[in-house]
């Protein structure tokens, strides 16, 4: 058995002594990282920032929380929130979520639309304004002409309208043929009229 040398022996101690100081100094290095704060980045910048800063394992998720594949983060999402969010002293193996969303296509413009200048400027007429025509009155339709009803004969008009009996004999009214003394005049006499037979009995001038 080989016996270790006094200066061999110092110089284990002073290697014991250097790693015992560097041993926490290299393990707090390797086991702590800042988490650089990504939020408002492009997915694809967030990622290779987080990468880059030693975490590799980052989760996207999109705005209803579902998990966005690598080959979808250059789809236009943007960073909004991550768990968690610019701490310090973080383990590499933590698992950083990033919520991202994704930005609306923005409309195409609409292409400006040229005209044609226009070599001369013709000014608008004034419309004139035509005056209405009257709508034509219609014709009214002819009324039925009324018929005149015809006048029933009465006592006055067989009167005013005397008839002469045969033989010559004529009364204009009784009093003329009382005067003649001739009244009463029967049917069938001299100077009987029905239009003095008042009551049709066959006696005039009763």
């Amino acid at each position: 058995m080989s016996t270790v040398s006094r200066q061999e022996r110092g110089s284990l101690w002073v290697l014991g002594v250097v790693c015992a100081l560097l041993l926490p100094l290299t393990l707090s290095s390797c086991a702590s990282k800042d988490v650089p704060s990504v939020v408002g980045l492009s997915l694809p910048r967030a990622v290779k920032e987080l990468e880059d800063a030693g975490f590799r394992q980052v989760t996207a998720l999109d705005g209803r929380g579902l998990k966005i594949s690598p080959a979808n983060y250059a789809d236009g999402y943007t960073v909004t929130s991550q768990d968690p969010n610019g701490s310090k002293n973080y383990d590499p193996s933590t698992s950083i979520t990033l919520t991202a969303t994704k930005d609306p296509s923005p409309s195409p413009s609409p292409s400006p639309t040229r005209t044609a200048p226009s070599a001369r400027t013709t000014p608008t007429p004034i419309p004139t304004q035509t005056p209405p025509r009257p709508s034509p009155t219609p014709t009214p339709a002819p009324a039925a002409t009324p018929v005149a009803p015809i006048p029933q004969e009465t006592s006055g008009a067989r009167e005013s309208t005397p008839t002469r009996e045969p033989g010559g004999t004529y009364y204009k009214n009784c009093t003329e043929a009382r005067r003649a003394g001739a009244a009463p005049i029967y049917r069938g006499d001299p100077g009987y009229r029905p239009q003095l037979d008042r009551d049709n009995d066959g006696v005039a001038c009763e």
